[in-house]
């Protein structure tokens, strides 16, 4: 024998309808009572939950498999995506113009960009 329940009906699907408990618990299940009113408190037998439905589509043997191959192809894609330079130092210089260098890691210059606002001339990833 199941279980029966009291809630009030909240929502009335095709096969089912969700009713709130006095725990505040919304749950899935069959009134009863033939055809009962939206909003009233009635009896009621809970569904039982099915397992998702991907897990039940999927056999536990091809899903590991799926899985290694869509991190591979993860790990693929990304190291195609070129790296940022990132900036270790940016020293500045001022003279007759004020530059600004930004330096990687390695000490290379990879930007050279004036601070002067007359001369809005950049340089980013060229030769310098």
């Amino acid at each position: 024998m199941m279980r029966t329940y009291r809630g009030v009906v909240c929502e009335k699907k095709d096969d089912y309808y969700v009713f709130l408990t006095g725990k505040g618990e919304f749950l899935r299940g069959t009134p009863l009572v033939d055809d009962p009113v939206m909003g009233a408190e009635v009896e009621f037998q809970v569904l039982e939950a099915g397992a998702p439905f991907l897990l039940t589509q999927i056999k536990p043997k091809i899903l590991a498999p799926v899985l290694v191959a869509a991190v591979v192809l993860i790990f693929f894609v990304a190291s195609l995506i070129p790296q940022q330079n990132s900036a270790y130092a940016y020293v500045q210089l001022e003279g007759e113009r004020a530059v600004e260098i930004g330096v990687d890691e390695e000490g290379k210059v990879f930007s050279l960009r004036s601070l002067d606002d007359d001369t809005p001339s950049t340089l980013q990833g060229g030769r310098i």
